[in-house]
């Protein structure tokens, strides 16, 4: 049933409309966030490494030491930091706004989105690592890299 607005009522009694997202199954909903996350990844990782857009990281194959470790290319490691964590803040506003929007919420915002990246830690510090190692030791780009740091079991 659809009124003067362009606004209508689906079966369930929900209103739709302009402005409203779609109403898909939540289990899709969360695989479609988690593949645009992937794409949010890439992009941010493109951006912060390849681009001078963040013109204050230190230059492409710039070697630094961290704590009693040498990495060959210390842009590299911050850029993956960067997109990771970027995926990740995509994913809490998409589940906040989208996947999850009907589920009541405990806590403050703040406290939610530090659940998510706790939760997200042990996946975000793979891609990391997988990029990282892999990059610099056998020369794949890291857009090579990163997919196969996302696909673990932990991601």
């Amino acid at each position: 049933m659809e009124g003067e607005l362009g606004l209508s009522v689906a079966e369930s009694g929900e209103v739709q409309g302009p402005g409203k997202l779609p109403a898909v199954p939540t289990f899709v909903s969360f695989l479609l966030v988690g593949a645009a996350a992937f794409v949010v990844t890439e992009v941010a990782l493109f951006l912060a490494y390849d681009t001078s857009l963040l013109w204050f990281l230190p230059a492409k194959d710039e070697e630094a030491g961290i704590w009693f470790l040498e990495h060959p290319d210390i842009r590299l490691l911050i850029a993956s930091v960067i997109s990771v964590e970027a995926a990740i803040a995509f994913k809490f506003f998409a589940y906040e706004h989208w996947t999850f929007r009907e589920r009541q919420r405990r806590g403050p915002m703040a406290l939610r989105f530090l659940q998510l990246n706790g939760a997200s830690a042990l996946g975000a510090l793979v891609t990391v690592a997988t990029v990282n190692l892999l990059t610099p030791l056998l020369g794949l780009s890291p857009y090579i890299s990163t997919p196969a740091g996302s696909s673990s079991p932990s991601c």
